[in-house]
């Protein structure tokens, strides 16, 4: 489903890891994580592990973006919930994460 959501961006990778991130981002030949925060307790979380990132590889930066006010309130398990009600999600997700809903909760 991301391979599809993110088709025709060229300059995207998709792909899977196990182990540290900071070693998968270093395998890649990258010095910066980019991660995506809604809400505080996203950045309490994900502060904790940016720390114990630069502890094991001071080399690797991480730079949080907050999310669009539009977004802020939006999780997989608030969506998943909508759609097992017949809710509609399309304005909300890619077109092929809207119709895997659709058909898992039909």
């Amino acid at each position: 489903l991301i391979r599809e959501s993110l088709k025709g961006r060229d300059r995207v990778e998709v792909t899977s890891f196990t182990g540290l991130t900071v070693e998968f981002a270093r395998s890649k030949g990258a010095n910066t994580i980019v991660k995506g925060l809604r809400a505080y307790s996203d950045f309490d979380a994900e502060l904790q592990q940016a720390l114990m990132n630069r502890k094991l590889a001071p080399d690797v930066h991480t730079v949080f973006l907050m999310s669009s006010f539009a977004h802020i309130y939006v999780s997989s398990s608030i969506l998943k919930d909508i759609a097992s009600y017949g809710g509609k999600v399309a304005d909300l997700v890619p077109p092929p994460i809207a119709r895997a809903l659709k058909e898992k909760y039909r």
